[in-house]
Order: C-alpha cells, then structure tokens, then sequence
C-alpha cells in the first residue's frame, strides 16, 4: 500500500513547489486540491494546457491524482452556495481524467449555515436525509457523462455520520458511482474505547467491498480542528490497517489532519506500522 497525502497540507506559491514538497516526503499519491480554482473556468484550450502542465508537473516527480476535492455544503438553504458547488463538482468532472482520476471527494452536508462540519440537530431528520439524497442525485446527472465517482466520507457532523447510515446511502441510491471514503477517526468520534475495535471492524463488514479511498488522520478525545500527529490520538491505526489489508480496496493511504511540520514524524509512524503489517506488498 502507497501513502498519499493532502497537497493542501504543503502551502507554496506554485504546483511544481508543492509537488516538490510531496515528493521529498516519499508520497506516491495526492488528494489534488485546485490552489486556484480559475483554471476550470478558463476558456477550454487555455485550461487543457494548464492541465497539461499540471499532469505532466505530476508525471515528473511519478505522483498520482487519487481525487479531487470537491466538497461543499450540498444541503445548504442558500440555493446560491449549492449551485456554486455543483457547478464546480461539474467542472472537476470535466478534468478528472486530464489528472488521471475519476474520483471527486464530497462531505454529505449539515444544516448548520455557517460551518460545513458543524453538527445541528436537524441532521438526524428524515428531511434532511432526503435533501442529500436530492443533491446526490443531481450531482449524479451533473457527472454523467464523464462517469466520475462520487466519494461520500461518513462524518459524524454531516447527514451520513457512521458505517450505517453509509450502508443505507448506498443501498437506496442504485448507482455504482457513489461510494465511500473511510476515515477511522470519523467513524470512532465519540465511540467509546472499549467499542472502537468492534466498531471499526462493524464499518469494515458494512462498506469493505465499496470502500473507493481510505483516509488516514488521528484526533483527540476532544472533538476540536487540531493537528494531531497519527498515533497520539485515539485511532489503532495497526488495527485499522490491518482491516484496509484484509479488504477489497487495493488503493493508496491518504494522509492529513496535521501540519507541515509534523509530516515527517506522521510518515515515521505510519511506515513503521506498515512495514510490521507487511501492508509495502500489498
């Protein structure tokens, strides 16, 4: 199993600068995060050669596009925001495969206005639900015709908060481009330790064969927004990686939630983990 990280996580003024950072740090793979969006609204052969010097910018440095970041509040009230986001997830469409991907990463949404990661109580209701289940439906007509897969990432903020409720997303959409993104530190926020094992090997059963990307971040005890080095926080992640090499999903290890600074020491942990796990060959 590769690593990949957040290109967001390395901020420099130019891709080649960023790439260069990914690179020095041993990632294979990225989850490719567009630091100025006007390239995709750019006339299309203006935009085709900035791909271009994009992709071949990855080709350099041999670092592959897993996904494209196109999260936004898709249940949003503000018709204006939601129609913002689904004409950029249309647009990353249209370049996925100039990146080499097929993949656009999403969050199931909040009814909180003002912080897309914020729980509100009406997330839990059977409105709500349907509202994502609109927006998903429209942002499947939307990447029609370039057939890319919709990444959902159970949140326990957002509409689809746990292994269940992603297990009922993809049960009621009968589609095969929408599926899942694992993160164990969402999935274990507020678990009790003495059920995370269990809970985590629960999420695995439920959504291994449909698992598209597998992220990897820790976080503490605290639900807060601060970097936090894999292995100081709450996530097992021998056992998590042990689940990700017993399942059906053949990609990359997705890194992030913690700075630049920290990258070294979360790539130390982390191989040192894989490398006892024999996860190089598989």
């Amino acid at each position: 199993m590769e690593l990949g990280i957040f290109t967001r996580t390395f901020t420099r003024p130019s891709l080649e600068q960023t790439l260069d950072e990914v690179a020095k740090h041993g990632f294979s793979w990225v989850q490719y995060k567009f630091m100025d969006p006007t390239i995709l609204y750019l006339e299309e052969e203006e935009r085709a050669n900035r791909l271009a010097a994009a992709k071949a910018a990855l080709d350099r440095r041999q670092i592959r596009v897993a996904a494209l970041s196109g999260t936004y509040n898709i249940i949003h009230d503000d018709p204006q925001i939601v129609q913002e986001g689904e004409d950029y997830v249309r647009r990353l469409s249209e370049v996925a495969p100039s990146l080499g991907t097929n993949l656009i990463t999403l969050c199931t949404g909040t009814k909180d206005p003002s912080n897309m990661w914020a729980f509100h109580p009406n997330n839990r209701t059977p409105e709500a639900w349907n509202q994502m289940l609109s927006a998903l439906e429209r942002l499947l007509q939307i990447t029609e015709s370039s057939q890319c897969i919709l990444g959902v990432e159970p949140e326990y903020n957002n509409i689809v908060h746990s292994a269940a409720s992603a297990r009922k997303l993809l049960d009621t959409l009968p589609t095969e481009r929408v599926k899942i993104i694992v993160d164990a530190a969402n999935l274990l926020l507020h678990c009790a330790p003495e059920a995370r094992k269990s809970t985590l090997a629960e999420a695995f059963d439920l959504l291994g064969s449909d698992i598209v990307l597998a992220h990897g971040k820790d976080l503490k005890e605290q639900e807060t927004h601060d970097d936090v080095i894999p292995g100081t926080g709450y996530v097992d992640f021998a056992h998590y990686l042990t689940l990700l090499k017993h399942s059906p999903y053949q990609g990359p290890f997705v890194l992030h939630g913690f700075s630049e600074q920290q990258t070294p020491a979360a790539v130390t942990y982390i191989q040192s983990i894989m490398t006892a796990l024999d996860l190089a060959d598989h």
